[in-house]
């Protein structure tokens, strides 16, 4: 019996995929692709520089500290409250 070994074709030239491998390409379609907001290569300095690359995140990250303050101060006033009760009932 006579084995039949398959031909394989020769692959076409695929478009190369951005990689860590390959920065050149992996800069060209992180590029194309950002809508000129910042990326995770962005780098971020100060505060201004938040407000200026990302105004959106800004306004969240103030948000969520001013939510922060607001807790810890509930926090504390219950905390003394019930100090304050604990030390009237002896």
């Amino acid at each position: 019996m006579d084995t039949i070994n398959p031909v394989s074709q020769p692959e076409a030239s695929l478009p190369v995929a951005p990689s860590a491998a390959n920065p050149t390409t992996a800069g060209a379609i992180a590029s194309q692709n950002s809508q000129g907001g910042p990326t995770t290569s962005t780098k971020i300095s100060s505060m201004a520089d938040l407000k200026r690359e990302a105004p959106e995140m800004y306004n969240k990250m103030l948000e969520s500290i001013g939510m922060k303050i607001c807790h810890d101060m509930k926090d504390h006033q219950d905390r003394l409250k019930r100090l304050m009760r604990e030390g009237n009932q002896r």
